[in-house]
Parts: C-alpha cells; structure tokens; sequence
C-alpha cells in the first residue's frame, strides 16, 4: 500500500513538471511552490530553505528567485526568518 501512495506521489509531480511548470510564467512556478510549501507542518516548513527548496524544483536562476522572494517581503506577502517561510499571505496573481 505504501508503494503505490509513493508512486502515486512521483507521478503527480511529474505529471506537475511536465504540464505545468513548463507552460507558465517563472512567476506562476515560484508562486505554486510557495503554496505548496506552505501547506506542510509548520516544524516542517521551518526546516526547509525556502530558495533551495524553488531552486531544487525548478531551472531558475537563484537571483531571480531572490528578487521575487524579496519583492514578496517588501510587499507584505510573505514573511521569512533565516530563509525559512514564516507566513504566507494571499499572494498576487501577477508579478
């Protein structure tokens, strides 16, 4: 049983790559991952680096990552300690 849950996983998230991430804007990637990561534990989360975590999962480049993570804080959309994600507020549907 748990085999197939984990594969089930696997084939969600490529089926994710594949057909979304590949046809959006950077922004829209960033913008799910950011979702994504802020449905997990909160003692999760807080152990994930936030820019690390996009950077595994996309080809975007850790300047453009930083700049969009930056212009998120300054906006009041996220908020971060030490690269980790603290609280997600609604964030925009457009960069």
């Amino acid at each position: 049983m748990d085999v197939i849950a984990v594969l089930s996983y696997y084939h969600a998230v490529f089926l994710w790559r594949d057909s979304y991430a590949h046809t959006k804007s950077s922004y829209l990637v960033v913008r799910h991952l950011l979702l994504q990561l802020n449905l997990l534990p909160k003692e999760k989360r807080y152990s994930i680096n936030i820019a690390e975590f996009i950077q595994e999962r996309t080809n975007l480049s850790r300047s453009y990552i930083m700049k969009v993570l930056s212009d998120l804080k300054t906006g009041g959309y996220i908020t971060l300690r030490k690269g980790r994600l603290i609280e997600l507020n609604h964030l925009p549907a457009k960069y």
